[in-house]
Formats: C-alpha cells, sequence, structure tokens
C-alpha cells in the first residue's frame, strides 16, 4: 500500500506539471504561434524553398508539404513550452505561488519540529532601510547563472530549454522590481514583503517581490521546492534580522538520489548473513551440521518442520547435507547449544502471533540469535562463554553487515522495489520510526541533492546568503526529542518494536551521544560508532587517531619518564646514561614506526567497518571546482566538467615562491630573537639564574603561533587558485602547502639550538658564579628550556579554542536579545507552534562559529596540532625524554576540548567521509624517518655522549652513519612483519564483496542525474510574524 502511494504522488506530480498554468500563457503563447506562422508563410513563399519542392516531386511521388507541416508544428510546440515555462517561472520567482503546481497549502502535510534536517538563514533585506545600494542586471544575472544550475531533463535538449527559460524568467522578474532612487539599477533589499510595526514586531504583507533578496530567496524556494521536491518553510529569526528557510526530504527522494550517486548503504545481516549469527565450531561449521546427540537432533528436528523460514535462512550453501565431525567442542558446548535452541524456539513461537513484513522478520532474528546465544553463554557457572557464533571466532565485536552501493529493482506492474528487503532498517528518532537511512545518510544525500540545483557557497560568498548548517538532532544528542508533543507517523512499525522490545532489557534504552561520551579526563574509550552516526566518519576518524595516539604515548611516556630521571640523577658522561640515551634512541624509532603500522591496521578496520573502502572512488566534484564543458572520455557524458591540470604548474609555483618567502621571514625573525636574547643574557640574570632563554623561548613560541596563523590564511587563498576537483584533493594539497610552513616555523628554532649554535655562537654555560658564552659547549639545557616554552604554549593554545569560540558566542548572543515584552506580545498574536520552538533552537545555533568552513574542514588545523607535537615527541626525544608525558597530558586534555567544542561551541559540522587520515599519514611517517636522524645527530654530535670513548669519537661520522643505517633496517623489517589490514579484517572485506555478489550480481542498474519527482511544498508564509490585522490593532494600540 505504501509503495502504491508514492507511486501514485508522483503521477500526479508529474502530471501538474504538465498543465497550463494561466490565461494570460495562453494569449502569450497565441502571440507567439501566429508570429511563428508568418516566418514560416515568408520562408514557404521564397524562390529557394519553391525551387526545392519541384525538385522533390520531379524525384519521388511525396511531396514536402507534410515536411513543412511536422516542421512548424514541432517549432510552435518548442516555443509554446518554453513561453509557458517562462511566464510560469516568472511568477514563482516574483512570489506569487498560489494556484501554480507547487504545493503551498499548509494542511497538505504536517511536518514536526523534530523532522527539518537542513537550514539555510538569509538576511531579512526590510530588517533596516540604513543602508542600500543599487543592483545592475547584469550583476544579478551573473550571480543567477553562477549559483542556479537549470532543471535537470534526461534530455540534454530540454535542459537547455530550462536554462534559457529559467534566464528569460530571472529577468522579466528582475525588471518588475522597484528602481533604486539614487541611479540605475534596482534596490538590493527594503522592498516592503515585511513591515515593522511600532510594537517591534514584523508583520507579513506578502505580494510579489519588489527587492533584489527577496527576488533571490523566491528563486531558491522554487529551485528546492519545483525543481528537487524537498519540503520548505520560512521562519523569521527572534531579532528578525535574519529568514530561515527550513528543508527537509522524502525518502522516495534520497534513494533516488543515493541510487544516483551510487551511495554506500548496508545490508541487514538477517537477511544477507544470518548464517554467520549462529553457534559455530572451531572450524567455523555450525553446531547443527555436526554429529550431536539425538536430543539436540530433535529440537533441530523441531524447529526445521515448525520454523522452516530462519533455518533455510541458516543456509550456508545449497548442498550443506551431510555432517562433519566436531571440532573443539565439549560437553559443555553442547548442553549450552541445548539451551540455546530452546531459547530460541521461545523467540519464535512469541514472533509467530505478530504480524510482521519479511524484513521486519529479518530484522528481529538476527536480534533473536544473538540474544539466545547471549543468555545461554550468561546461564553457564561463571558466565564462561560457551557458544561462539562466526563473529565471535573471527574476534570482531559484533555483526556487520555488507555495503554495497544503493541500487533499486522496481517491478514494472506493482511499482515495488523487489530489493528494499535487502537494506538495514535504523532507528531514526524516539517515536522507532525506522528507514533504510541513518539520520548521517539523510544529511548527506540532501546536501547532494542541494548542490544539484545551487550553489550554496557562491551565494554565501555575495552575502546573499548568511549561513546554511545542519540542524541539531537532539534525540542522537541526548535521547530525547524538542518536541515531544509532535504529530506521529500514521505508519509507525508498532508490531517491530514490541517484537524488539521482547529481546530488550529494560534498562536496554537508548541515552544520546552526549551520555554515551561523558568519559573521564583519562579515558581513551570513546563512543567511535556514534560519533561517526552523528557527526560523520571524518571526524570520527579523527577522534579515533588521537584517542589511538594517547593510548600509545601512555606506555612511552613511562619510559621517557623513567629516562628523564636517570638524565637527571647522573652525570651526562656517566655510563649508564650513555647506554639508557642509546637504547631510548632505539626505542623512539621503534616506537614512532609501530605506532603508524598498528594504527593503519585500525584505519583499515575502521573503512571495512563504516563502508567507506571505496570512499574516493565514490566522491563527488566539490561545488566550488570550475572548469570549460566537454565530453567525457570515460562515460561519454556531454557536460563534463574540465579543467587542464597544466594550468596549475603557475600556481604551484606561485605557492612554492609565496611559501619560501615566508619562511624567509620566519628565519629572520627567529634571528631577531636569538639576538635579543645575546643582549638580555647580563641584564636578566638574577641570583645567578638567567631569565633570558626563558623569556626568549616564549617569545619563539608565541611567534610560531601567530605565523600559523597568518600563513594558514594565506594558503588557503594559494589552495582555492589551484581549483582542485575533489575535497580531498584539495585538502592534500592545502596539507602539503601548510605543513611544510608550520615544520620550518615550528622546528627550525630547535634545530638551530641543536647542531648549529654551538659552533657559531657558542652556548652558556656557567662558571663559578656567574655565566657566559662558551663555544662548543653542550647547548642541552637551552633545547629542553626551547621544548618546555613550545609545550607551554600548546597547552595555552588549546585553552583558547574553548575561549575564542565562547566569547565569540557572548557576543553574538547579544543580537538575539529579545525584550521580554516584545516576546509576550508577539507569542500573544501567533498561535505557539514547533515553529516558534525551533526558532529558539536555529537561533542558538546562528550564534556559533561554524566548524566546517566552505573551503576546509576544521579537522585539518586539529590534526596539524597532532603532527607538530608528534614531531616535538619524535625528532628531540633524546634531549627531553620527558616530553612523551606532556603530549600524553596536552592530548588527554585535547580530547576533552574538542569533544566539548563540537557538542557546545560550534554549529553542527556538515558529514564528510573519509576512508583514511589521507595526507596525515606520509607527514606522520616522513617525521618518523626524520626522527631516527634527528635523535641519532643530538646522541652523537649535540650531547657529544661518545666523547670519552676515542675510537668511536674519532669516527663519530662513520658511527652516525652506521647506526642510521641500522635503525632504518629495523623500521624497514617493522613495516614488512606488520601487515597493513588484520587478517579477520580481511577477511571480512572478502566475505562482504562475496555476499554482495550473491545478493546483487546481474543487477546493472542505469545511474542518472536526479530530477525530482516528489511534490514540493513551498509555503510562501514566513512564520513568526504577525498578520495585516493585528499589526494594525498594534497601531492602535500603540496610538
Amino acid at each position: 500500500m505504501e509503495f502504491e502511494l508514492i507511486k501514485l504522488k508522483n503521477q500526479i506530480g508529474c502530471q501538474l506539471r504538465q498543465q497550463v498554468i494561466d490565461q494570460q500563457s495562453y494569449e502569450v503563447l497565441l502571440n507567439e504561434r501566429n508570429k511563428l506562422l508568418e516566418k514560416l508563410h515568408k520562408l514557404e513563399n521564397h524562390p529557394f524553398f519553391q525551387q526545392k519542392a519541384k525538385l522533390a516531386k520531379k524525384t519521388e511521388e511525396k511531396t514536402i508539404e507534410p515536411k513543412q507541416s511536422k516542421l512548424s508544428t514541432s517549432l510552435i510546440f518548442k516555443s509554446t513550452v518554453q513561453v509557458t515555462r517562462t511566464v510560469a517561472l516568472k511568477k514563482y520567482f516574483q512570489g506569487e505561488f498560489e494556484n501554480n503546481n507547487i504545493n503551498t497549502t499548509t494542511t497538505t502535510r504536517t511536518i514536526s519540529g523534530s523532522n527539518w534536517e537542513y537550514v539555510i538563514a538569509l538576511p531579512n533585506p526590510d530588517y533596516s532601510s540604513f543602508w542600500n545600494r543599487a543592483v545592475t542586471k547584469e550583476e544579478a544575472l551573473r550571480i543567477f547563472q553562477k549559483c542556479f544550475n537549470p532543471e535537470y531533463s534526461s534530455n540534454a535538449q530540454l535542459t537547455r530549454t530550462n536554462k534559457f527559460a529559467e534566464q528569460a524568467a530571472f529577468s522579466g522578474a528582475f525588471d518588475s522590481l522597484d528602481d533604486f532612487e539614487k541611479g540605475g539599477g534596482k534596490k538590493l533589499k527594503f522592498g516592503g514583503r515585511l513591515q515593522r510595526t511600532p510594537g517591534n514586531l514584523f508583520a507579513d504583507n506578502g505580494g510579489p517581490a519588489r527587492d533584489v533578496l527577496t527576488l533571490f530567496r523566491n528563486v531558491l524556494l522554487v529551485k528546492l521546492g519545483s525543481h528537487l521536491g524537498l519540503h520548505l518553510k520560512q521562519v523569521i529569526s527572534s531579532n528578525f534580522k535574519y529568514i530561515y528557510i527550513l528543508v527537509c526530504a522524502d525518502d522516495n527522494d534520497l534513494e533516488q538520489e543515493a541510487e544516483s550517486t551510487e551511495y554506500n548503504l548496508q545490508l541487514e545481516v538477517g537477511v544477507s548473513d544470518l548464517s554467520s549469527m549462529e553457534p559455530c565450531d572451531k572450524s567455523f561449521r555450525p553446531l547443527r551440521l555436526v554429529n550431536s546427540d539425538p536430543e539436540i537432533a530433535g529440537k533441530l528436528k523441531e524447529l526445521y518442520e515448525n520454523y522452516p523460514e530462519i533455518m533455510n535462512c541458516f543456509k550456508v550453501n545449497e548442498s550443506e547435507n551431510s555432517f562433519f565431525p566436531a571440532v573443539g567442542v565439549t560437553p559443555e558446548n553442547w548442553r549450552a547449544y541445548s539451551l540455546y535452541l530452546s531459547k530460541l524456539k521461545e523467540g519464535l513461537k512469541y514472533v509467530s502471533e505478530l504480524h510482521l513484513t519479511p524484513i521486519q522478520r529479518m530484522t528481529y532474528y538476527q536480534k533473536l540469535v544473538r540474544k539466545c546465544i547471549q543468555e545461554s553463554n550468561d546461564a553457564q557457572v561463571k558466565k564462561k562463554k560457551m557458544l561462539f557464533s562466526l563473529w565471535d571466532r573471527l574476534e570482531i565485536s559484533k555483526p556487520i553487515g555488507a555495503y554495497s552501493d544503493y541500487v533499486r529493482n522496481i517491478d514494472s506492474k506493482s511499482g515495488v522495489d523487489l530489493f528494499k528487503f535487502l537494506w538495514r532498517l535504523h532507528r531514526n528518532d524516539q517515536y522507532n520510526k525506522r528507514s533504510i537511512f541513518k539520520n548521517i545518510d539523510r544529511l548527506k544525500l540532501l546536501q547532494s541533492l542541494i548542490s544539484r540545483q545551487v550553489k550554496l557557497h557562491y551565494l554565501q560568498q555575495k552575502e546573499l546568503v548568511v549561513c546554511h548548517f545542519p540542524l541539531v538532532n537532539h534525540w542522537e544528542l541526548s535521547g530525547k526529542s524538542k518536541f515531544p508533543n509532535s504529530e506521529l507517523d500514521t505508519d509507525q512499525d508498532t508490531d517491530l518494536d514490541d517484537a524488539l522490545n521482547f529481546l530488550k532489557d529494560k534498562n536496554d534504552a537508548y541515552q544520546g551521544l552526549i551520555h554515551e561520551w561523558n568519559n573521564k579526563i583519562w579515558d581513551t574509550n570513546l563512543p567511535l560508532g556514534k560519533i561517526r552516526n552523528y557527526f560523520g566518519e571524518k571526524i570520527a576518524l579523527y577522534f579515533s587517531f588521537i584517542a589511538f595516539a594517547a593510548e600509545f604515548l601512555k606506555r612511552s611516556s613511562y619510559v621517557g619518564l623513567i629516562i628523564f630521571i636517570l638524565q637527571y640523577s647522573f652525570d651526562s658522561r656517566d655510563t649508564k646514561v650513555i647506554w639508557f640515551n642509546a637504547i631510548f634512541c632505539v626505542y623512539v624509532s621503534g616506537w614512532a614506526t609501530t605506532f603508524l603500522e598498528i594504527w593503519r591496521r585500525k584505519e583499515s578496520a575502521l573503512s571495512v567497518e563504516w563502508g567507506q573502502t571505496d570512499y574516493e572512488d565514490d566522491e563527488v566534484a566539490r561545488p566550488q571546482f570550475r572548469g570549460t564543458l566537454r565530453r567525457s572520455p570515460v562515460n561519454d557524458d556531454l557536460e563534463e566538467v574540465y579543467y587542464d591540470p597544466k594550468r596549475r604548474i603557475r600556481y604551484f609555483v606561485l605557492a612554492a615562491v609565496v611559501t619560501t618567502f615566508m619562511v624567509c621571514v620566519v628565519l629572520g625573525m627567529v634571528a631577531s630573537i636569538m639576538i635579543l636574547r645575546w643582549e638580555l643574557t647580563d641584564k636578566l640574570t638574577l641570583s645567578g639564574l638567567d631569565y633570558s632563554g626563558t623569556v626568549c623561548s616564549t617569545l619563539n613560541a608565541f611567534q610560531i603561533q601567530c605565523f600559523n596563523m597568518i600563513y594558514g590564511k594565506i594558503a588557503i587563498k594559494l589552495n582555492n587558485l589551484e581549483n582542485h576537483r575533489t575535497q580531498s584533493e584539495y585538502e592534500n594539497s592545502l596539507v602539503i602547502k601548510t605543513y611544510a610552513f608550520q615544520f620550518a616555523n615550528s622546528f627550525n628554532s630547535l634545530f638551530y639550538i641543536a647542531f648549529f649554535k654551538t659552533n657559531w655562537e657558542g652556548c652558556i654555560v656557567k662558571t663559578g658564579n656567574h655565566k657566559e658564552r662558551k663555544i662548543g659547549a653542550n647547548c642541552m639545557d637551552e633545547l629542553n628550556t626551547q621544548l618546555i616554552c613550545l609545550f607551554v604554549v600548546a597547552f595555552l593554545k588549546n585553552i583558547l579554542e574553548l575561549g575564542i569560540p565562547f566569547i565569540k558566542f557572548k557576543l553574538k548572543q547579544k543580537e538575539f536579545k529579545q525584550k521580554e515584552a516584545d516576546r509576550k506580545r508577539l507569542l500573544a498574536l501567533i498561535s505557539v507552534t514547533d515553529y516558534e520552538v525551533l526558532r529558539e533552537d536555529i537561533d542558538a545555533q546562528v550564534q556559533l562559529p561554524p566548524y566546517v568552513t566552505r573551503e576546509v574542514d576544521g579537522t585539518l588545523g586539529d590534526y596539524m596540532e597532532l603532527a607538530v607535537l608528534f614531531g616535538y615527541i619524535t625528532l628531540f626525544a633524546v634531549s627531553f625524554p620527558l616530553s612523551s608525558v606532556l603530549a600524553f597530558v596536552i592530548l588527554m586534555f585535547e580530547i576533552q576540548v574538542d569533544k566539548y567544542k563540537l557538542l557546545h561551541l560550534v554549529r553542527r559540522p556538515q558529514p564528510m567521509g573519509a576512508k583514511d587520515i589521507g595526507t596525515w599519514w606520509p607527514i606522520f611517517n616522513f617525521n618518523c624517518i626524520a626522527a631516527i636522524f634527528t635523535n641519532l645527530a643530538i646522541l652523537c654530535f649535540t650531547s657529544r655522549t661518545f666523547e670519552d670513548v676515542a675510537f668511536i669519537n674519532d669516527n663519530i661520522f662513520v658511527v652516525f652513519a652506521l647506526l642510521a643505517l641500522i635503525l632504518m633496517v629495523v623500521r624497514y623489517l617493522l613495516r614488512v612483519i606488520i601487515p597493513d589490514i588484520p587478517e579477520n579484517y580481511m577477511n571480512l572485506f572478502k566475505r562482504h564483496q562475496t555476499i554482495v555478489e550473491r545478493h546483487l550480481r546481474g543487477w546493472d542498474s542505469i545511474k542518472s542525474k536526479y530530477k525530482g519527482e516528489s511534490e514540493g511544498y513551498v509555503n510562501p508564509k514566513i512564520y513568526c510574524t504577525i498578520s495585516k490585522e493585528n499589526a494594525e490593532q498594534t497601531i492602535v494600540e500603540s496610538d
């Protein structure tokens, strides 16, 4: 019934689009038809065509008139369609939505506040008339062509017709705007649609657009509502400065977009891989297929007879008729298996009394099997685990369904998708509504849909859009919606809820991300699944990496603390210190390599678990990518956007020149600080303590942070010029530029102190009661001071990460403070609905700074901090072993800072996918290789560890090269020994491929760009404003 309703709805929507709009369009079409007939009559009387007609009569019996008749009919039809569309679109762009094919009724469908998923904030053109300007027609058309794509059609010619019709409609709508009083052009704002009342409220007067901002808002509504079939509502902000466009999509729209973009969705384990859930022996064979006692055989026979559906789903293959010897199965295992069969029978008996669809039964079956195994194991002595599924044998904590590109197989007769039962159902709200899309999937597909018609980033750049972002989902965050009284959908899966509640514990309720993420400051066990489901794979991967680094660093910090105590307890020439330093150098090199290799295994496992193994292959072009249209040599797309890579070379050269110049400026700054320290050495020596080193090291640390911020903005500008096609390419190029500069900026003073200062200007040594500079002296103390200052500043920067967004939030909050009297007056004139509550929620989010900008994801800055910190603890580990302890403390604090920032101090980020940490892995790998040489150089040259050993000291460069070669060989062996992906996840990946081939083999779906066919809901009303009558009432009251 559901599928028939959707099909009927789409058919009605298509029919409505074909109707002639009104009498005015008919008159225009009639005039156009008469003009075309006159032109055709003149062409027919032309001598050239008359002679062609005579020649045609001589060669064949047919005349040319029928062909001319068909040609004229075609021309008239095409022109009629274009003019009809132009007239209709002009009215839409002007804001006249009544009596058209866009549904404007407010009662057609009730969409509760919790169902809105995305918001676009636009400036209120009538908020203030303090400043206004003229907009020329050429400027407006240029923005329109840049920001909006024509309505798509599978017919390329019709798409071009739509393009010309939309441009003509926009041009006509622009001409109808109010003229700017001080020169040519039209008003940018203050068209009078909204009117401020004496009670400091706003009344919605309606009417057509009279200013440019309102015109572009209407175009945006038409594009999203009519051309994409999205649901839209407009709400004015509490300070009346912004107009919010709320956006959400139907499942049918998202399904078509998922199929078009080959979006990865997860298959239901209960349908595609139920056989992996049942208990098996050590050879992975199900216990029901191995020899057992008569009691168990009798229970199995009863299940086969009474519940054949689930028992057939357990089939491993079609030829499982023979029995196999049991491997590693004890009598205790058989007793537990007998209990499992009894509990399975009880659960199947309960569900047989419910009316479940096939996909609901499969969802219940896989949860039932897991529950029966768990209860059978809990019933054993000391809860000893006796039953193991295939997942337990593979040491994978929970069953993971296979991922595949979403496809549909629509039956031509019934209109039902025959593949829909294959996809996993996800719970999306507190009312147990289920869908094949998680909320994060909905947001990704919704963004993909919007980008087909609108380039929001360009509208934001032109200040026609203030911001746009996904709305906070309070149910996913806290386990409870802000809209408890919202109208529930009538198609809830109540029977499935009853079945699943039968399997749940009483305390097994959804708690939300905030509750699950309430970890202690030293806890690195993060709820990565929930973080991924709310923020996306990219941010979840970042938190996984930082938690893994902190956990790995915890062990290294113990070793570093011991070495640090030994260094300060004994003389640096002591044999024990020399040997421990040498061992620690080898340890750091091996630790860094092992850390990266084990992380690669973890991220490979996560990419399989999250279905991101082919993410970069599925990545679409960035909305900012520009180029020329051409025919694709790969898939014959006639409108592929192409940009010649050779054109980027000049921008690469420009980036290299600018980066080199900035590095030279940094070196000059460092040299100035060194000279300052030279001058302050005698002046800041108090009571035998030299404070010049601490002061100058602190100055250098702040200089590093300042120049990192300056170059970060320059790098984004340079990267934008290179015009990268995908987000991954863009970020990789930006990472290389930024890290190249930050490496030179962050480590140049450390390299200078460690390897050059002692020979160039000497180091400060204590002689008696005073200090003096001595050439060739040991600079280890100065190097330690510099590192300590850098760590302190890095710690303070984390505090600023919280402080700056908090200050911005408080400053922005003043804009939304509404007088209590004004608020009460507004609530008395309007009915308090979900939109009033939702408006307050959006107001709070608009006040927050963004975490994801138009150019780059916010995790890049966080990764950069980790990369620099990793350099501090690896490149100079021997000189300051305590760095690993300080780094561990900073990382644990960083996790808490980033968590609080994401949950409370920034807007919800745009969800982004990722299968690995990208270019950051080669950067961390570079640090590992460099650490071998820097630590050996500190050991051999800076600290002069082997100065007392004559043979080694005389051949110190040979010893350095030999030790470096040995450590590089050790590093290579570690990389060979540790595989990139764990064996169990490699088996899982291959199993997933087999499952996809088994269930979707032979299905060749035609992927095409999607044109929304669902009925759009564009409501011209702006909510939280008052009516004309109420506005007049406020005027009377004020008088």
